[in-house]
């Protein structure tokens, strides 16, 4: 693109979670967008060379990430998904 400017229309479950990401780390709303899309790519390039991704929470939980194919259901971006078992 040669225009510095764009728009795109996003889902309003998508608008809050970066707002809520924006807000929590106190950066702008396109700082939020950039460093989220960044962690998702780089959590994509580990799946797609067949890797996975595993979340590790402070009580010592795991959770592995689905690859997000258009097989598998999207995560609901408001609330954490916890493991249960």
């Amino acid at each position: 693109m040669s225009d510095s400017h764009s728009s795109l229309t996003m889902h309003p479950t998508t608008v809050a979670a970066i707002v809520r990401f924006a807000e929590r780390e106190q950066v702008t709303y396109s700082e939020a967008l950039r460093r989220l899309v960044s962690y998702g790519s780089r959590m994509h390039h580990v799946q797609v060379n067949g890797g996975q991704v595993v979340l590790r929470r402070p009580d010592a939980s795991e959770e592995i990430l689905p690859a997000l194919t258009s097989d598998v259901p999207w995560p609901c971006l408001d609330e954490p998904r916890r493991e249960t078992g």
